[in-house]
């Protein structure tokens, strides 16, 4: 197919005529063939059959007598038809009762079951045709002829070799007349493709196609030549577009030039600007933003100013006067261009800002003319402050330009709102130094591999240790386990980790700074800032607790046998008057009275230990009154 779709044009169109009409000859002719062979069988079949009729009259006889010489003869008329290679005479059930045989043919046998209900059948090279043989109403038998196709096959032969001829002809006339009459097609169109090639070559648009006629290649040359003409017309404008092209970037080139020369100046003043303020931070920058913005937009006045009471009043961070620094400055900015600036973003009048805001006081007492001011926004979008800078003239021709404010406004906000950060973070930062210094318990920080990073006050009196000498030190230089309970063969004990004791209280012993132990109740919990783990230990020294539990152990044995002693008084007394009281009347006196003065002193014990348990709930009632303390001693 690729081979065809580049061939010529010309070739294409003599192939196209010379392949249809082949093809429409080659159907007609096979089609003339095919009707000229189905009446040819037909008329073969149709005398066949007149044969077989006739032969079937003449054997009636000779099959009812069973008078095989007479049928012979019958079938022995059948030599003259050449044709015929053999025929049978069949009894009713199929049997063979007379036959002949034309000398020379290959005889293939009588074959009823093979013609079917139609009583003839083209079998191979040969037609087999049966007729039924009947005598007063009686099937006496059956008449069948076998006759050859040699005679189709020469009438075949002779159709091939004139319809091959006639074609061979008509083709050979048709090719002649197509490559003279497909000129009319494709001489237009080659015409027109050498003019293309004319004009691709010699880039010349002026060249016209030749219209030949008014058909579709005459309308193909008439949008060719009118795209030829736009394309002639295109060049034209782009000549002159050329030359005003040129002009133009004579003209932009000096715009350009000029801008370069502005772009130039504008970055002598940043840098001016940045050098101005990049080694300061906090008011240092504010100041040196200031001043330098003053020189650098020729401006008298700038500030940098927090918004404070919501939004409705400013407060100056710096203000340069043109001489000074000014700070503390307070303003209202309802009916000033500052409100402005904050509603819109920025704002800037060239002139005339006094008449625009007659009610601001500092803009009619310094008698302002020019202003150009832009919020201050933190990370989160929130206004937090303005830069503005205002002048007693019309403003400068170095101020119009926008860019420089912007710039250094969104640097002003950012370190508006760093220390704004940085205050909070200094007040947290003093507020839990605050809590952590009061504290009445020790509190450490340590780092994930145990290492001290804060060590309060009361840490550094339960160590006996400064801060300053312990922080970077493991936590398990202070801390260890009770000896009677964790040691080990050696005399050696494991390190106590932090991670161990996370969720729960613990006791163990500290270790001071002089290597003296005591027992300490320790908390720890876990903490992760940014990304990084840390332990955080509060403890305690239970000196005290483990002196006040042995106390209240002593105090418990003492009291037990203070009551115990008036008891086993009690006790015995009774058990003497139940037993001896009614035989020896006379020391029933003697054991009542003991029973009598233990029970006063057993009252007066329990009492005191009333008055200790009200003590130490706070809600015993005391009488003051005077007294002679000698009479107490």
């Amino acid at each position: 197919m690729k081979r065809l779709r580049d061939i010529s044009i010309r070739s294409k169109l003599m192939l196209v005529i010379v392949v249809t009409s082949g093809l429409a000859l080659g159907v007609g002719s096979a089609a003339m063939v095919a009707y000229d062979i189905g009446a040819y069988k037909r008329s073969m079949v149709k005398e066949l059959a007149a044969q077989a009729g006739i032969i079937a009259a003449n054997s009636s006889a000779a099959l009812a007598f069973n008078d095989y010489e007479s049928a012979r003869d019958t079938l022995s008329a059948l030599r003259n038809e050449t044709r015929v290679h053999e025929a049978y005479l069949l009894s009713p059930d199929g049997k063979v009762f007379a036959a002949f045989q034309r000398a020379g043919q290959p005889g293939s046998g009588p074959e009823p079951a093979a013609i079917g209900d139609r009583g003839h059948a083209f079998i191979g090279d040969r037609l087999v045709l049966k007729r039924p043989i009947v005598l007063d109403g009686e099937l006496l038998g059956y008449v069948l002829i076998s006759a050859g196709l040699e005679d189709l096959n020469a009438r075949l032969v002779s159709y091939a070799g004139t319809v091959t001829a006639v074609v061979a002809v008509v083709l050979l006339l048709v090719g002649l007349l197509s490559a003279w009459m497909q000129r009319i097609v494709s001489g237009p169109v080659l015409r027109l493709a050498e003019t293309a090639r004319e004009i691709s070559q010699k880039k010349t648009f002026g060249i016209r196609a030749e219209k030949i006629g008014d058909d579709e290649v005459g309308t193909l040359v008439d949008r060719f030549n009118e795209m030829l003409a736009e394309i002639e017309e295109r060049d034209a404008r782009l000549a002159r577009h050329r030359e005003e092209l040129e002009e133009q970037v004579q003209v932009r080139t000096a715009e350009l030039r000029r801008a370069t020369e502005r772009l130039q100046e504008s970055e002598a003043r940043l840098r001016a600007i940045v050098e101005g303020t990049s080694t300061t931070t906090g008011t240092e920058f504010f100041d040196a933003l200031a001043r330098t913005l003053s020189r650098t937009l020729d401006m008298r006045w700038v500030m940098v100013a927090r918004l404070t009471d919501g939004g409705r009043r400013a407060t100056a961070e710096t203000l340069w006067n043109g001489s000074e620094i000014v700070r503390g400055l307070t303003y209202d900015l309802p009916g000033t261009p500052c409100e402005r600036a904050l509603d819109d973003g920025l704002c800037v009048y060239e002139d005339g800002l006094m008449e625009a805001f007659p009610d601001d006081p500092l803009a009619q007492e310094w008698k302002v003319r020019s202003y150009a001011g832009h919020v201050l926004t933190d990370s989160s979008g929130r206004k937090i402050g303005l830069l503005v800078a205002f002048h007693d003239g019309p403003l400068p021709l170095a101020a119009r330009d926008m860019s420089l404010l912007r710039v250094f406004a969104s640097r002003a906000a950012v370190e508006l709102e760093r220390m704004a950060v940085e205050e909070q973070l200094l007040k947290s930062e003093a507020r839990t130094r605050a809590i952590l210094e009061s504290a009445a318990d020790g509190i450490i920080t340590t780092s994930a591999s145990g290492r001290i990073e804060t060590f309060n006050a009361a840490a550094e009196q339960l160590f006996g240790l400064p801060a300053e000498q312990a922080i970077g030190r493991p936590m398990a230089e202070f801390v260890r386990r009770p000896a009677e309970a964790e040691a080990v063969e050696g005399g050696e004990q494991p390190e106590v980790s932090l991670a161990e004791l996370l969720g729960e209280r613990h006791e163990l012993e500290g270790v001071r700074a002089d290597g003296s132990t005591f027992p300490m109740n320790i908390a720890v919990s876990e903490m992760i800032a940014g990304g990084h783990r840390a332990y955080t230990a509060i403890v305690r020294d239970v000196t005290r607790e483990h002196e006040l539990d042995r106390m209240k152990s002593d105090f418990i044995s003492t009291v037990s046998h203070e009551i115990r002693t008036p008891l086993a008084a009690i006790i015995s007394s009774a058990k003497i008057l139940l037993k001896n009281g009614e035989s020896k009347p006379h020391v029933t006196p003697k054991f009542a009275g003991i029973i009598v003065e233990e029970g006063r002193r057993l009252t007066r014990l329990i009492n005191d230990l009333l008055d200790l348990s009200k003590l130490d709930a706070g809600k015993i009632d005391w009488t003051v009154r005077e007294a002679d303390v000698a009479e107490l001693i």
